[in-house]
């Protein structure tokens, strides 16, 4: 073949990959090309699935761990995590928290306006920000208070805080300050 014929064969799969993939009317349309780039709608939903199916997940492996065995690991007095005051009231946070992770899960997936999704950003990352602070505070590290000792008492706080952080992340690529009450 001559280099002519290569050239077009080239040009003719290449138009044809970038059908396949970005659509029919995508070549040498960048209107096309935005189409498939990530919405506001797909941060949204991969933001909620990601940090309600995280709370799910430890909730569900403290639940069945129990949550005696679970908080001994934070340098509790065995007399405090032996409580069974202190161990309905750990079971009732743990629930909730799975609770809570499993309803981010569903509106992750129900919720269609781009209204509501802002709105619902701005009220998880309001939850997340005072449950990262009371993690922080409670944790042992530099800025906590070491009522929870040891590098245990760290997951929660660096999952807290990632999670306070993909809503922040979401609310900024939203700029959902600008439109929320619109």
């Amino acid at each position: 073949m001559s280099k002519p014929a290569i050239w077009v064969l080239r040009l003719f799969i290449n138009e044809q990959v970038l059908k396949s993939v970005f659509g029919v009317h995508a070549v040498g349309s960048e209107s096309a090309m935005k189409s498939t780039a990530w919405t506001f709608a797909s941060w949204f939903r991969i933001t909620f699935l990601l940090v309600g199916g995280i709370e799910v997940f430890f909730g569900l492996v403290t639940l069945l761990q129990g949550p005696k065995n679970v908080m001994s690991q934070f340098g509790i007095p065995e007399v405090v995590v032996s409580s069974p005051h202190y161990i309905d009231a750990m079971t009732w946070v743990v629930l909730h928290m799975t609770f809570l992770g499993t309803t981010i899960v569903v509106l992750g997936l129900s919720a269609k306006g781009l209204k509501l999704q802002k709105r619902l950003t701005l009220l998880f990352l309001l939850f997340h920000s005072v449950y990262a602070f009371l993690d922080i505070r409670a944790s042992d590290n530099p800025l906590g208070t070491a009522l929870y000792q040891g590098n245990a008492s760290l997951l929660p706080a660096v999952v807290s805080s990632l999670a306070c952080l993909s809503f922040a992340h979401l609310a900024v690529r939203g700029r959902v300050w600008r439109e929320i009450w619109a």
